[in-house]
């Protein structure tokens, strides 16, 4: 079981998602949270994050280049999933997380997609 965070501001995302993990292995909890900058690496009133899934463009960022360093600044140290709505190229990690996987939203499409995606992410 792992608590996945996912920071993205269209709640499409997360219905697509939930779908998806009703039909994964384990019995994994998704928390949906539309700013980073209300990410909460100690859990606050929800449970601690084992993976959190990052949008690229999650306002007022634009890119990871300035939602990276709030993630960071969180305290998280755990992997990190980046996503966009296109392909992309990995952005430098300067921030000192682990960058787990920089993928497309649409390889999340299938629940043996989003399994593989889990499994690799979360080791």
């Amino acid at each position: 079981m792992a608590n996945i965070t996912l920071i993205d501001d269209d709640p499409t995302e997360a219905l697509v998602l939930e779908g998806m993990l009703d039909h994964v292995d384990g019995d994994h909890t998704l928390r949906h949270i539309t700013r980073v900058e209300d990410f909460d690496a100690s859990g606050g009133a929800a449970p601690s994050a084992d993976l959190v899934l990052l949008d690229r463009r999650i306002p007022p960022h634009e890119a990871f280049d300035t939602s990276l360093p709030v993630l960071a600044a969180s305290g998280y140290r755990g992997p990190v999933v980046l996503m966009s709505a296109s392909e992309f190229p990995a952005p430098e990690n300067r921030h000192g997380l682990t960058i787990a996987a920089a993928i497309s939203k649409s390889q999340l499409l299938t629940p043996n997609a989003v399994d593989a995606l889990l499994k690799r992410s979360l080791g």
